[in-house]
């Protein structure tokens, strides 16, 4: 399992736990079994548990349930990582229908230092400091109260008690937040709400980009070489309906969202005569097609905004970067195509050409199958110009392309540049959002 790196921060993730009490016969309404993440594995023998965990029911959670766990990126000086200086009681179940003794405490962290989660214990000690390790502040985000898994009502115990899971917050773009899969352990049957801090982990969705090269010359007939952007994604935030969360877990815990831009033609204008000419074209903005509603159907993936689990076994927030997914500016262009008018001044005996670029969305496995149809997108935020003064053919064409070009719009004349005046003059413009300028 490859783990995800944030700074100094390792995390991966465990499936197999070690049970530690089970409310069968306690005289609780609601089943509970309480549980503690095992990293015996060879694969995880470096990392540690934020806390144990509680769950609603008596039936194993091994390869069923995913908690995060982590280790320190430097082994030796690392600081990401503490164990707490202390733990405060919570819950003992200590009342007349006691056959075993169960505990729960809530870790003192040290300062600059958070808790992520409780931990349990048999009997009626303190559990030992190396039980968890706490994390430092600037790897987490805060987090909220989610739902009730449990409390003793019942038990007859003379401290009241409940456990909450614990849900990631809305979440800044480039980044996603995961909820441990611990408890939030309260004494009182009501939700927690003064001095309840839980926590998320952070992580970020870093972009690899590269430089897409400058527009082809007006009269050039080759295609230009494609850039391409990768954002990778944890196996979590995905949904892949040809595996099963543990076979993504082992299979695929990376997945690569690639983004390949190329120019598209608006359109070429030729000018042949001794005057200067104003040359129009229409092309179109926003996605072509529908694809992203059946690639969001498909992966849980959404381009223009954050999202978040549904029937996923993390608890997530997650929202890609919003130039790679062209919504700095505005997210409207996801299902929708609008009109974009381009119109450039072209001096006398010169070819001026007129590109956008259109982005294609791929997402792959690690094993190189993609997931989900590819998804394009034309970017009209910015209009590319190119220019030549090579021999223009006698009348106004659009110049031969890969793709098929947008048909040229009326032609108007221009007044002829004056001299010691900028020979170009160019001005892009969308009829349907707000004006543009190259």
């Amino acid at each position: 399992m490859q783990p995800i790196r944030f700074k100094d921060l390792l995390i991966n993730f465990t499936t197999e736990f070690d049970l530690l009490w089970s409310a069968k016969d306690s005289g609780v309404d609601k089943a509970a079994t309480f549980w503690r993440p095992n990293t015996t594995a060879d694969a995880l023998n470096s990392f540690s548990s934020l806390g144990d965990v509680i769950v609603s029911d008596y039936r194993t959670i091994n390869n069923r349930k995913f908690v995060a766990v982590v280790s320190e990126a430097d082994s030796v000086n690392g600081t990401a990582l503490r164990a707490p200086v202390d733990f405060n009681l919570v819950w003992k179940n200590s009342g007349k229908k006691v056959r075993s003794e169960c505990s729960v405490w809530k870790p003192v962290p040290p300062e600059g230092y958070v808790a992520m989660g409780m931990v349990c214990c048999i009997g009626y000690d303190k559990p030992t400091l190396n039980a968890i390790r706490c994390v430092r502040a600037d790897l987490v985000v805060d987090a909220y109260i989610g739902n009730p898994i449990w409390s003793d009502k019942g038990s007859g115990s003379r401290i009241d008690f409940s456990a909450w899971d614990i849900h990631t917050p809305d979440v800044q773009p480039a980044e996603a937040y995961i909820a441990a899969g611990t408890f939030y352990g309260a004494d009182s049957w009501t939700r927690p709400s003064f001095g309840a801090r839980p926590y998320a982990l952070r992580m970020e969705l870093a972009v690899q980009e590269s430089t897409l090269p400058a527009p082809p010359t007006p009269l050039a007939l080759e295609e230009t070489e494609a850039s391409s952007h990768v954002c990778e994604l944890p196996w979590f935030v995905v949904k892949d309906s040809n595996l099963t969360p543990l076979e993504q877990l082992h299979q695929s815990p990376i997945y690569r969202l690639e983004r390949s831009d190329r120019y598209l033609p608006v359109g070429v204008g030729h000018n042949t005569t001794p005057q200067g000419k104003t040359f129009n074209w229409t092309a179109r903005k926003g996605e072509a097609g529908d694809s992203s509603v059946d690639f969001i159907a498909a992966t849980g993936i959404e381009f223009a905004y954050e999202w978040s689990p549904i029937t996923r076994p993390v608890i997530f927030s997650a929202h890609l970067n919003k130039s790679f997914t062209h919504t700095a500016q505005s997210a409207k262009g996801w299902g929708t195509s609008t009109s974009l008018e381009v119109a450039a001044y072209v001096p006398a005996s010169q070819t001026i050409a007129a590109y956008v670029v259109r982005s294609e969305y791929k997402l792959y496995r690690q094993d190189g199958s993609q997931l989900a149809a590819t998804v394009s997108y034309t970017n009209g935020d910015t209009v590319y110009f190119s220019e030549s003064t090579a021999q223009a053919p006698e009348v106004d064409e659009p110049a031969p392309v890969l793709v098929p070009p947008v048909e040229p719009g009326p032609v108007e004349e221009a007044p002829v540049t004056p001299p010691g005046e900028t020979a170009l003059e160019i001005t892009p413009h969308d009829l349907i959002d707000d004006t543009f300028f190259s």
